[in-house]
């Protein structure tokens, strides 16, 4: 399902040949960005799953993500290259702007990041137990370590703040939840 305004629409110059979970054989796959950053970090966890694809076909990836995720991404990711999304509006509409994909060794095929699920998680036993797919930085880690360590408890917390509002999202939640049972 494609909400309007969170996929950003592609410049007619720029786009490229959609991929559709076919061999990555001298691939150079686009991963483009979509919807928030809680999104990217869920479509995310399959990049391990489609690089080591990649690698065993003889392809590569390029993975684009909000900035704020580039450097765990790139942590979390090191055989695949991060850049940075750049939207621009034009004309009141949202639009990829891909100026930077030839310096950064151009692409020959593009997939939507949402769309990777489909390709890779069919079914529910295709999602892997544990799956620890993110690096965090161990600077902060051990500052965090550090400050909590005086507790005898342990402690959790998560944090979430969507930027959908209203209109489809609860139908978008209905519908991800019948999906599962």
């Amino acid at each position: 399902m494609v909400m309007p305004g969170k996929v950003p629409v592609v410049a007619s110059e720029q786009r490229l040949a959609p991929w559709r979970g076919d061999n990555l054989k001298k691939k150079r796959l686009l991963v483009r960005a979509e919807q928030g950053v809680g999104d990217q970090i869920l479509f995310a966890s399959v990049i391990p799953d489609l690089a080591a694809q990649a690698r065993g076909q003889g392809g590569s990836l390029l993975l684009e993500c909000e900035p704020r995720l580039v450097p765990l991404f790139t942590r979390s990711f090191p055989e695949v290259a991060v850049r940075p999304a750049a939207i621009k509006t034009v004309g009141g509409v949202p639009t990829a702007d891909y100026g930077w994909l030839k310096a950064a060794g151009g692409a020959n095929a593009a997939t939507l990041m949402g769309s990777l699920p489909k390709y890779l998680r069919g079914t529910l036993d295709a999602f892997p137990r544990p799956h620890k797919f993110l690096t965090p930085d161990a600077s902060e880690v051990a500052h965090w370590r550090n400050i909590f360590a005086s507790g005898a408890k342990k402690i959790i917390g998560i944090s979430w703040r969507s930027g959908a509002f209203g209109g489809a999202r609860p139908l978008v939640a209905i519908c991800a939840a019948g999906r599962l049972g």
